[in-house]
């Protein structure tokens, strides 16, 4: 028999206005994702910020263009977010040995940044059953 050891939500999106990525707006979605989800933040949020280079998207393969990227250390593991502005996107984890409810944590996430289209991929993760 395997046990539960939590959930993992993987999101992808696209935002009507890239102005929600900033360092205040998304420290806001990650505290108020963690209150709504009875999480408690130990570490952070922090947030680094790369110099936008539209020049890079003139390449077929794959250059950051900069943006960015947040991490907040939650007791039970973490939250996480890389954006792109330029193509208005951005990519976030939600990782929890805790079970949450993973429909609820989707629609804060799209509420607070203005998603207007997006996927997410939902692991629950497992424990196998074993004898110490």
């Amino acid at each position: 028999m395997k046990h539960s050891a939590g959930i993992h939500i993987i999101l992808d999106g696209f935002v009507k206005d890239p102005n929600v990525f900033n360092g205040p707006c998304l420290e806001h979605t990650f505290k108020k994702l963690a209150e709504a989800l009875e999480m408690k933040i130990i570490m952070g949020p922090e947030f680094l910020e790369v110099e936008l280079d539209p020049t890079k998207l003139q390449s077929d393969v794959f250059q950051d263009e900069g943006g960015i990227t947040g991490m907040c250390v939650i007791s039970t593991s973490h939250m996480s977010i890389h954006c792109w502005p330029i193509r208005k996107c951005f990519s976030m984890d939600v990782f929890s040995c805790k079970d949450f409810d993973s429909e609820k944590a989707k629609q804060i996430i799209w509420n607070l940044l203005g998603v207007e289209s997006g996927d997410y991929t939902v692991v629950n993760r497992t424990f196998p059953d074993v004898q110490v």
